[in-house]
């Protein structure tokens, strides 16, 4: 009860202590939203980077003693689909008689139950059938039909026989983002890759089967092949080591994003620490009056911390709704050019039940820290400073309780950056980070504050008042200095990171990089 009353009589004191914490928790939320739902869509897909459940891959032909084994592993197992691909990389040509360009492709040769998973996007919009390859047929990449000067229809030589184009490859599934490629795809039939002569003695080429199994045969089935065919130049794996990859980098991005979300909070976190400690101030007579009602310290103390916390809660909601109205103000661009990009499903545009949970408990938690050491301020006020009016509170020198209560929170604040991160060493530099630079910034606004006393005497009224107030007592000199100071830091660092970032793809994407690499 105690609470609501003060709450109803403070609250637009308390406005901007509201307002921080909805802001950083915002910031935490939409982060770590955005790239879990990322990471889901992938995640989701991942089969289709594959195209089976399972695959074995050898760059050497499939010898008897190899196609014996996977066939005493999958003896037995039911609803076994099983399919064959090969690729190669090799020389297209033009038809003889015209323009004589030729281009660097890759080639993969499948079978007719090639993919288990995904689906071709073709540029006619036809849906994808193996009959498209029938009587030397080829899907080939845009890239080919523009640097060779060709169009759908015409015909291409590829090792000894010529196929005819049959239509554009959109997207491809099994063929995994983020792959070194040494030029355009192109899709044959399995049985017209033996008529190239591209397989012949020394050639080199990759050949795999795809699994498709049920879904609870799958681990022992990759561990029993790998045991069998280890020693037979041939690695088996499944679709799940692709979505373990794509969740480890995406949740590497989401862990480093957040931690700016938590940096965010970090600083409103210090504007919540500074609004604390003038609202202690201008209730002093109130826990003077509670206090001669007979409430104990302990008392009064969780009045005030129950109220930061209903605060501290209610500013986190605030910032789940900021976080889904960012989300859904996303450009609806933004989301179709990454499902362009990788073939997969739109990413979805809502907030995430984990981001919630991990949004609300770091904004209460944030709230309650920050606002503690003030609060204990409290312990200081007397039932007599009822009688003495104007009398403030004065810290004394050293405070052993205080200090006590510092390193407990400076701890709790390096687990949860860890929890952000991901990481405990990476917690404690983040924290340990912010701990320096305050300290810098505390002894340089000393600095600054005893530098400025000259101008104490200025004949000039606003100067000489200016500089009179920014050492008066219960001023928001250093507070001000320190929350601006470690918002610059945090502003500069983060802009230099990505200015660096930028750097390193522009070399890696400048206009005169070479065409293959030996």
């Amino acid at each position: 009860a105690m609470v609501w009353r003060e709450l109803r009589a403070t609250w637009h004191r308390l406005l901007f202590f509201f307002l921080c914490v909805a802001i950083g928790v915002g910031g935490i939320v939409a982060i770590r939203s955005l790239v879990q739902n990322v990471r889901s869509a992938l995640a989701s897909e991942a089969r289709s980077l594959t195209a089976g459940d399972v695959y074995l891959r050898s760059d050497q032909p499939w010898s008897q003693e190899a196609r014996g084994a996977i066939a005493s592993r999958l003896d037995g197992i039911p609803d076994l689909a099983v399919t064959e691909t090969v690729d190669t990389v090799t020389m297209a040509r033009v038809a003889p008689g015209s323009n004589g360009r030729a281009k660097v492709v890759e080639v993969r040769a499948v079978q007719s139950a090639f993919p288990f998973y995904g689906r071709f996007v073709l540029e006619s919009g036809k849906e994808y059938s193996s009959m498209l390859l029938d009587e030397r047929g080829a899907l080939v990449g845009s890239e080919v039909l523009t640097q060779l000067g060709i169009s759908v229809g015409d015909a291409i030589a590829i090792g000894t026989i010529e196929f005819q184009i049959r239509d554009v490859i959109v997207t491809e599934p099994g063929r995994q983002l983020g792959g070194f490629s040494f030029g355009p795809r192109v899709i044959i039939a399995y049985d017209a890759l033996e008529q190239t002569g591209l397989l012949d003695f020394a050639s080199r080429a990759e050949r795999q089967i795809l699994l498709k199994v049920p879904e609870a045969s799958i681990g022992s089935l990759v561990d029993s092949l790998r045991d069998d065919l280890g020693e037979m130049f041939v690695s088996v794996g499944s679709y799940r080591r692709t979505e373990n990859r794509i969740e480890r980098h995406l949740g590497r991005a989401e862990d480093y994003l957040s931690l700016i979300g938590f940096v965010v909070l970090i600083i409103g976190g210090i504007g919540v620490w500074s609004v604390t400690r003038v609202f202690v101030q201008q209730r002093l007579r109130s826990v003077a009056v509670m206090k001669c009602l007979g409430a104990t310290t302990g008392r009064v103390l969780s009045v005030y911390v129950v109220q930061v916390g209903l605060l501290g809660f209610s500013g986190s909601l605030l910032g789940v709704g900021l976080a889904q109205v960012g989300l859904m103000s996303l450009p609806d661009s933004l989301a179709s050019q990454a499902a362009e990009a990788t073939g997969f499903a739109v990413v979805s545009a809502t907030v995430t039940g984990a981001a919630i949970a991990q949004g609300l408990v770091i904004g209460v938690l944030i709230s309650i820290l920050f606002a503690l050491i003030p609060l204990v301020d409290i312990r200081n006020v007397k039932p007599i400073m009822l009688l003495r009016s104007g009398e403030t509170l004065q810290a004394s020198p050293f405070d052993s309780f205080r200090v006590a209560l510092g390193g407990a929170i400076a701890v709790l604040l390096v687990v949860v950056a860890s929890w952000q991160a991901d990481s405990f060493e990476v917690g404690a530099y983040v924290v340990g980070g912010f701990v320096s630079v305050a300290a810098v910034l505390h002894v340089l606004s000393r600095i600054l504050v005893q530098s400025l006393r000259p101008l104490e005497g200025a004949k000039w009224f606003p100067l000489r008042h200016a500089v009179l107030n920014l050492r008066r007592s219960g001023n928001q000199t250093r507070v001000v200095l320190l929350a601006v100071g470690l918002g610059s830091f945090f502003i500069v660092g983060t802009r230099a990171v990505q200015e660096n970032l930028v750097t390193a793809f522009s070399l890696e994407l400048r206009d005169d990089m070479p065409d293959m690499f030996m």
